[in-house]
């Protein structure tokens, strides 16, 4: 797993790409949190458009991250959908639609943000 963090406006935006399963890759989802959160960073959006796949495992650390993040008066959101439409959704997002983490976590609606302000494009 990769990310590249960034600020913008007050919102903490992490650009996560690979994978996250058991191990690593959740543990490194949990600790990026953690350290957003000891640095005040309470407004969170994952960019996991460049997942390629994700455990439950995975799925769970974002759930419980959600939780923290909520109990301490903060938000979590999330983009899975690929930057370009004409492509069809990662196995991460059909991943997350069956496990219905979608009801737990809002989402994050590209619609709602100007387009400054929007995710860019996991690098390859």
């Amino acid at each position: 797993m990769k990310s590249i963090t960034r600020l913008i406006e007050g919102v903490t935006v992490v650009e996560i790409s690979g994978r996250i399963e058991l191990g690593e890759g959740s543990a490194a989802i949990r600790e990026l949190v953690r350290d957003l959160l000891a640095k005040g960073r309470k407004k969170i959006l994952l960019n996991l458009a460049g997942v390629k796949y994700i455990d439950s495992s995975g799925i769970g650390e974002l759930i419980a991250n959600y939780t923290t993040i909520s109990r301490d008066g903060g938000q979590l959101k999330l983009n899975l959908q690929p930057v370009s439409f004409a492509s069809s959704p990662p196995i991460a997002t059909r991943r997350f639609t069956r496990a219905r983490v979608r009801t737990a976590i809002p989402p994050f609606h590209r619609t709602a943000v100007p387009p400054r302000f929007q995710p860019r494009p996991p690098s390859p």
